[in-house]
């Protein structure tokens, strides 16, 4: 048996989770679409393998997760980075709040 686990990172699926990101600011989780379906077709064609754990992320990726056993074993290099490849218009980032009023 093989088995080849995709530890895939941030895909994200709407405008509120983009918002979300934004907010936090952890664009190098990001995963593309394209990127992580890429990851996936290059994992169920990977040969000669009996166990492993990979990280795929787009580009940006590599300062958050060691992604040289996906270059290594797959192949992988991603193409794209954050916000590229979303299938939504980037939404605007939140207003900040107002600051609080002063005591006295």
């Amino acid at each position: 048996m093989s088995v080849l686990a995709v530890r895939l990172g941030w895909m994200v699926r709407n405008p509120d989770e983009a918002r979300h990101m934004i907010e936090l600011g952890i664009f190098d989780c990001y995963v593309s679409r394209a990127d992580g379906a890429r990851a996936l077709a290059a994992a169920v064609e990977a040969e000669g393998i009996s166990f492993e754990i990979v990280y795929a992320a787009s580009r940006g990726g590599e300062r958050v997760f060691d992604m040289e056993p996906a270059r290594r074993l797959l192949g992988f290099e991603a193409e794209q980075r954050w916000p590229e490849g979303l299938p939504f218009a980037l939404p605007a980032a939140p207003a900040p709040a107002p600051a609080p009023a002063p005591y006295g």
